[in-house]
């Protein structure tokens, strides 16, 4: 038996510029970090006599002979660029649910990247889980999305990740002292809004090759050193402030990013005392990421607390294997 544990992330800034349309022409640029809710990927090899060489219960459950018999887009995928035949029961669970703007499908395929290379005896590298799971779920699965998720979910911490037109990716760490991390995360509100869709569906219909929307994405990559900046000397105002501009790029990418719901929610979040903020992937529905200033915290989350908000903080391990028994 295998067991990964795969964090989820928050993305800050450059969203978009991790998509092939965007890199390929111009080098992207994100800022983002991983957080203590968690994707675990937890496979077996089955035990003879089997009814169906391959099994994944995740949301739904799902039995094939054979990888083309398989529903689950990134699992067959997966299972395909590995050139996996062992019988394999695959089950997956998760601190937060699926279509939530953490990018918990990269995360099971970051998961499920580590699983299969480590049943396999292969030691990748994070960089090498990173890109092998974007692979396998924007190339061989074929998810109109971009790959800092499986960056992000795989590395942990803090980090920003340059993507160039050569597919290389660099990768700066940001690492603030463990006080000012403290205020940075303590200032941090999740305030889910419902709605959750699809990532890649919603990204389908969003014009991002025009002119317009490569400028709107290049004003979100120019925010990424300030956002750096401001963690690093725990300025809650300047990133919030930051946040809020980064939102108002985003949400000309087109209608499906917000709504009246969402919009509501995030002036109701501002009234309470956030100086700023931003929805979280690619939009319709999830978490907006507030930030509080301690003064405000006990107002906001009074204010605020007929919605589900979660507290966070930084995981800065990243993809880790937590189990392993060859039996």
């Amino acid at each position: 038996m295998i067991v990964t544990r795969i964090p989820l992330r928050v993305s800050l800034f450059g969203g978009g510029s991790d998509r092939p349309h965007f890199y390929h022409h111009t080098p992207g640029k994100v800022l983002n970090f991983s957080i203590n809710r968690y994707m675990f990927v937890i496979g077996r090899k089955q035990v003879e006599p089997i009814k169906n060489r391959f099994l994944i219960k995740w949301a739904e459950i799902n039995a094939a002979d054979h990888i083309d018999g398989l529903e689950h887009p990134i699992f067959r995928s997966a299972l395909s660029h590995f050139e996996f035949n062992d019988p394999l029961e695959v089950i997956t669970f998760s601190d937060v649910d699926a279509n939530t703007g953490l990018g918990s499908s990269s995360a099971f395929a970051v998961g499920i990247s580590l699983l299969l290379s480590t049943y396999q005896q292969k030691r990748l590298t994070k960089s090498e889980i990173a890109s092998t799971a974007s692979n396998i779920e924007i190339d061989i699965a074929g998810r109109n999305i971009g790959k800092q998720d499986h960056y992000g979910c795989t590395y942990g911490g803090i980090n920003i990740f340059e993507f160039n037109p050569d597919h290389t990716v660099i990768n700066t760490p940001i690492i603030p002292s463990s006080d000012i991390r403290t205020e940075i995360f303590n200032s941090f509100r999740l305030v889910y809004v419902g709605g959750g869709r699809d990532a890649a569906a919603i990204l389908e219909g969003q014009k991002l090759d025009t002119a317009n929307s490569r400028d709107n994405i290049q004003l979100s990559i120019d925010l990424v050193d300030h956002g750096a900046n401001a963690l690093l000397k725990s300025d809650i105002r300047e990133l919030g402030y930051l946040l809020s501009e980064a939102w108002a790029y985003k949400k000309k990418f087109g209608d499906s990013v917000s709504n009246d719901v969402i919009d509501k929610i995030y002036k109701r979040g501002l009234e309470a005392g956030a100086v700023g903020g931003k929805l979280l992937g690619a939009g319709g529905g999830g978490y907006i990421l507030f930030v509080v200033p301690k003064d405000a915290e006990l107002f906001f989350d009074k204010a605020m607390s007929d919605l589900i908000t979660l507290n966070i903080d930084l995981d800065q391990v990243g993809a880790r294997l937590t189990y392993y028994d060859e039996a």
